[in-house]
């Protein structure tokens, strides 16, 4: 029997650790489990040094959770197709890796994919599905987007690329809802996720000891925020910002920070600056006007081709609005550079629709940061309207009367900001998150005992 006081072992898989939400909350939870005494080991197919969370570098070069990389022979995809499969096959690799090669694992964690619980069901290891959305809900928009093609091209062979693909999502659909049952619990990242999820799987918890899937909250590290040095940060943004915006004085930052994907919806942060701009009225004074910038700021990745669509499109609208002096881009920043970001900033801009939860509000908050966002998913829990920033449409006018808001009234931004930093270290810290998965983690365990001790009476009846 393993005694709870050394900590439990526990493995997590994850296909691929780059900058995105996902990332950072596999991180985050590697460290509140840490904190707490637990051994953690992430399991990865792929990690650049240059494009991951500085906790999850090498020891050398300062990280802080160990990581395994595990090459798995399998690529992102097949001739540009088939990235789900691929990366369900990655990711059953890494678990079959955890059972045969690591010396002892109490717990499993996994999320993105959901086949890996399978595995460790099978070897006996527990296992928590960390669900950030139900994967089938993002096909279903798949399989409409299909449907409309089929009203206007009828031929035998899209419509025979069109049953592929169903046949194919089906199949990836079965597997994930299967998947998902043989885990011993799973989480969600939100009440919003929490209601997808039993929308799309009514019945799939039907034999677990939790019928609902429970929230447990993705965090943000408050103590970067506190700890940098408030004036090298300041210097470091005013370098940069004489680099990005030389023929602006004394920049008002408004700031958008995202994985350059379509659904972020980027092009809606620049509509509404051009609105601002566009305007007399949202900010009469016209040199204060003059002096509001965009810093469009996040990961990107150019072994995606949506990445580089996305950044091809948002640079073309950027320029057919002749804002080239005003709206700035910036790839991959790293830490330090994306604290000085937050702390100059004015306002976030946070423009995916029905996003699951979205990290980069809290970020935000966390720095003392207002934030604008859509009024739908994730945001809806995190944003507290008028208390911590403005929940508004998801159109460039709404937007920007909210940020022309922040940048007449200052101290209106100020006081936003400060409720937000309050709330985002009441209820988003890792220290809140590991003590949920640490729960979890023993729930886990205390599930394995269970059917253990049960498996000799059951063979006595049988006998």
């Amino acid at each position: 029997m393993v005694d709870e006081k050394e900590g439990r072992r526990v493995a997590i898989v994850h296909p691929d650790l780059g900058l995105g939400g996902a990332e950072r909350l596999v991180v985050d939870a590697a460290l509140g489990l840490q904190e707490r005494g637990h051994k953690v080991v992430i399991y990865t197919a792929y990690r650049d040094v240059q494009r991951c969370f500085p906790e999850v570098r090498p020891r050398h070069l300062g990280g802080s959770v160990s990581c395994t990389l595990v090459n798995t022979y399998v690529p992102r995809s097949v001739l540009g197709r088939f990235h789900a499969l691929c990366t369900v096959i990655q990711c059953v690799i890494l678990a079959l890796y955890v059972c045969v090669n690591a010396s002892r694992v109490d717990v499993a964690f996994c999320d993105i994919v959901s086949a890996p619980a399978l595995i460790f069901r099978m070897f006996g290891i527990p296992c928590i599905f960390y669900c950030h959305f139900p994967d089938q809900m993002l096909a279903d928009s798949i399989r409409v987007s299909h449907a409309k093609l089929a009203e206007v091209d009828s031929s035998l062979v899209a419509v025979s690329k069109r049953f592929g693909r169903l046949v194919y999502r089906a199949f990836v659909d079965r597997l994930e809802r299967f998947a998902i049952s043989r885990a011993t619990c799973v989480a969600v990242n939100s009440q919003f996720t929490a209601r997808m999820f039993s929308e799309v799987y009514p019945d799939l918890l039907r034999g677990h000891e939790r019928k609902e899937p429970i929230v447990v909250y993705p965090a943000v590290n408050i103590r970067p925020s506190v700890g940098h040095d408030a004036s090298l940060t300041s210097r470091l943004w005013a370098t940069f910002a004489e680099e990005m915006f030389p023929l602006v004085k004394d920049p008002i930052l408004l700031v958008s920070l995202n994985r350059f994907e379509k659904k972020k919806n980027v092009a809606l942060a620049v509509r509404a600056l051009h609105a601002i701009r566009s305007s007399d009225s949202l900010v009469p004074n016209k040199q204060l006007r003059d002096s509001i910038v965009l810093l469009i700021a996040g990961g990107y990745d150019d072994r995606l081709e949506e990445n580089k669509q996305t950044l091809h499109n948002v640079r073309q609208l950027i320029s057919e609005l002749r804002l080239e002096a005003f709206v700035g881009v910036e790839l991959n920043f790293d830490e330090s550079k994306r604290i000085s970001i937050l702390r100059a900033a004015r306002a976030l801009l946070y423009t995916p629709s029905s996003e699951h939860f979205g990290i980069v509000p809290l970020e935000a908050m966390a720095a003392g940061v207002p934030v604008i966002a859509v009024d739908s998913g994730g945001p809806r829990e995190t944003v507290q309207d008028q208390a911590t920033g403005f929940l508004c449409p998801a159109e460039p006018a709404a937007f920007a009367q909210a940020a022309a808001r922040l940048v007449v009234d200052q101290k209106l931004a100020e006081e936003l900001g400060k409720r937000g930093r309050e709330r985002a270290q009441s209820l988003f810290s890792v220290d809140a998150l590991g003590t949920a998965l640490e729960g979890l983690v023993h729930e886990c365990c205390d599930a394995k005992l269970a059917r253990t001790a049960t498996k000799p009476s059951s063979r006595k009846k049988q006998s």
